[in-house]
């Protein structure tokens, strides 16, 4: 019947929803399918006539999930806007990313306690991360090239290193509310806190200014 495949598809998306929010609220031990199926309004049958098991419905809510936080980043032109804007570029878009669903780092907590057994299952690594760092490679070599960042930055460790700036804040944001006493779940705090990631990875990248010259005593 003509209705069958938009039906399906629907049913895939509600599945997903709510086994996603299942997932980061209990982690994968603790979520069940009788539940999610009971909230998703379809039966278990259904469930494992899509999946086959909650390990795999797992599998499919996670690379969901990574395709969502990837996916809507903009392509930063680094030609046009050169590679400080570039790389200030890349850092916002990926604090955005963050900062429209948070909960993707509890699905992150969750995979690495599991030592990224699951997500290896998906494709998404090799979907998504290496045109991310070849964006950020492509950023950091222009920059050399035009004298304005440092020579030998590696675009991993880089990667790493702003990601961290971020991802801290809003992962950790209501105990370091509490142990700060700072509003840091806050727009405005998070705000400032992706500016100030700006500065500290512009600045590591940037050329440090010529000495001046010394004036003959």
């Amino acid at each position: 019947m003509p209705g069958r495949p938009r039906d399906a598809a629907l049913a895939q998306e509600t599945i997903l929803r709510v086994a996603r929010a299942h997932f980061v609220a209990h982690g994968l031990a603790g979520a069940r399918i009788d539940v999610i199926a009971r909230e998703a309004g379809y039966s278990k049958a259904m469930i494992y006539h899509y999946y086959g098991s909650k390990e795999a419905l797992y599998v499919a809510v996670l690379e969901a999930s990574y395709r969502d936080f990837v996916a809507p980043r903009r392509q930063v032109r680094v030609a046009e806007v050169g590679p400080v804007r570039a790389l200030e570029a890349f850092i916002r878009e990926g604090a955005a990313s963050i900062r429209r669903d948070p909960s993707i780092l509890s699905l992150l907590g969750i995979e690495n306690l599991h030592e990224a057994a699951y997500l290896r299952r998906t494709g998404v690594a090799a979907a998504l991360y290496p045109p991310l760092i070849a964006q950020l490679r492509e950023i950091v070599e222009a920059g050399e090239r035009q004298g304005v960042f440092r020579a030998g930055i590696d675009p991993v460790h880089l990667y790493v290193s702003l990601s961290s700036l971020i991802f801290h804040a809003v992962s950790n944001r209501f105990t370091l509310a509490v142990t700060l006493s700072a509003d840091v779940p806050g727009a405005a705090f998070l705000d400032r806190q992706v500016e100030e990631a700006v500065a500290m990875v512009v600045g590591y990248c940037r050329n440090p200014p010529p000495a001046p010259a010394a004036t003959p005593g």
